[in-house]
């Protein structure tokens, strides 16, 4: 009997220590898988939002192609316009002169022996005028249509500055939420090799800032692509210059 009890007690000591080590480690591996979930949580929203900033990218790029687009065939009805104006212009020239033409043969013939200068004056008058409507057309066309042309040119040259600048931002941003994600897995690893409680509390505080600093990041660029599809949309042309008799012409 009094050996038997020294082994009994024996037996529950390790008993006891095996179901304390037993504890231990199911509290270390349910930290450990606490600390997984977080992570994989983090790295989700980190996941989402980047995805949500390419959309509102894609969106902004679409909407200054749809802008350019818009104002290209605004140009092109515009340059319609003008042509259908000269024509019109220059078939009424054109039927004037003939009109006059026809004139000056009937009271030709009606008259053989005596000139009618104050007739004839008055036809010349309509000539010049109808070559003169003519010429003043033709120059407000070849005006406008430089005109034109050089908005046009200046709009692509500020949507093309602003693609780039916005393309660089965006480059700088992704390089830095890879540079946030590689620093987070880092202090991942070295958390899971840490040999006491304040060590992996410092890196488990230094994760956590380093989330806060991306998603931060994150929360600012978001702000920023919506700044920068507001000024791509406020990229346009084709305003009247003042004084032109020509815009608007339908």
């Amino acid at each position: 009997m009094a050996e038997r009890r020294p082994n009994s007690v024996l037996f529950s000591l390790k008993e006891l220590r095996r179901i304390e080590d037993d504890r231990v480690k199911a509290e270390e591996d349910a930290e450990v898988q606490r600390r997984t979930q977080e992570q994989q949580a983090k790295e989700d929203a980190i996941r989402r939002a980047r995805e949500e900033e390419e959309r509102k990218v894609r969106e902004a790029e679409d909407a200054a192609r749809r802008a350019r687009e818009d104002e290209e065939r605004r140009v092109r009805e515009e340059q319609l316009r003008l042509q259908e104006s000269e024509r019109r212009a220059r078939v009424e020239a054109e039927m004037k002169l003939e009109q006059s033409r026809n004139a000056m043969e009937i009271d030709a013939k009606a008259r053989a022996k005596k000139l009618p200068w104050p007739l004839i004056g008055t036809i010349i008058g309509v000539l010049v005028l109808g070559v003169a409507a003519l010429g003043y057309f033709s120059y407000q066309k070849s005006k406008k249509e430089e005109q034109i042309q050089a908005e046009l040119k200046k709009q692509r040259e500020d949507a093309e500055k602003a693609r780039k600048e916005a393309e660089a931002r965006e480059r700088a941003f992704q390089e830095q939420q890879a540079a946030a994600q590689k620093k987070i897995e880092e202090l991942v690893a070295s958390l899971t090799s840490a040999k006491s409680d304040a060590q992996r509390k410092a890196l488990q505080n230094q994760i956590a800032a380093e989330r806060d600093r991306a998603a931060a990041a994150a929360t600012a660029r978001a702000k920023q692509r919506e700044a920068e599809k507001r000024a791509a949309k406020k990229i346009r042309l084709g305003k009247c210059p003042p004084n032109d008799p020509l815009c608007g012409i339908e």
